[in-house]
């Protein structure tokens, strides 16, 4: 096979870009659309399945903000904060209207070390942002572990799983 650079890509990754869309890293900001993120989860599902690691899945929400504008304000906070805080090898994007980290080679009970640093710098944007903290945004969560837990497959079902026992606390 041909090998040849391009600058920093090869023949081959742009041949693979054109038939499977852009990489993680080609994502504008490094934060992906729900379809991308969806097709990125199922790459780690078949990477579970045949190397029997786990990976964990994180759902964030920003719950005590009222308007359009400042919800905005504060996802692009939170965004933010996920970008800054997690590891290259984690994935970041939208599951349904939810930021959401996958965490590749992760456990559930390990991926919970991310959520306080995330709220601290998740309030260092807010601040930055001129957000008010008080009564301000909070910030929740719920994890699932692959393959001992099953992701909702939509919205209501997501809804429903407000008080599902995989749902590990308030960030307040």
């Amino acid at each position: 096979m041909n090998h040849a650079h391009n600058g920093n890509r090869t023949v081959l990754t742009r041949l693979f870009s054109k038939r499977h869309g852009p990489r993680r890293m080609d994502a504008p900001g490094g934060f992906l659309s729900q379809e991308l993120f969806a097709a990125q989860l199922e790459v780690e599902r078949a990477r579970v399945d045949r190397s029997g690691h786990a990976f964990t899945v994180i759902l964030f929400s920003v719950q005590g903000v009222v308007g359009e504008i400042e919800v905005k304000r504060a996802e692009q906070a939170l965004i933010a904060a996920l970008i800054e805080r997690t590891r290259r090898c984690d994935t970041k994007g939208w599951y349904g209207s939810h930021p959401a980290v996958i965490l590749p080679y992760t456990s559930k009970a390990r991926a919970m070390n991310l959520t306080a640093p995330v709220e601290i710098i998740f309030r260092k944007h807010l601040t930055q942002a001129g957000m008010p903290l008080v009564p301000g945004p909070r910030l929740t969560f719920v994890a699932y572990g692959y393959p001992q837990d099953s992701l909702p497959a939509d919205e209501a079902t997501l809804a429903a799983h407000g008080d599902h026992p995989h749902t590990d606390a308030s960030m307040r």
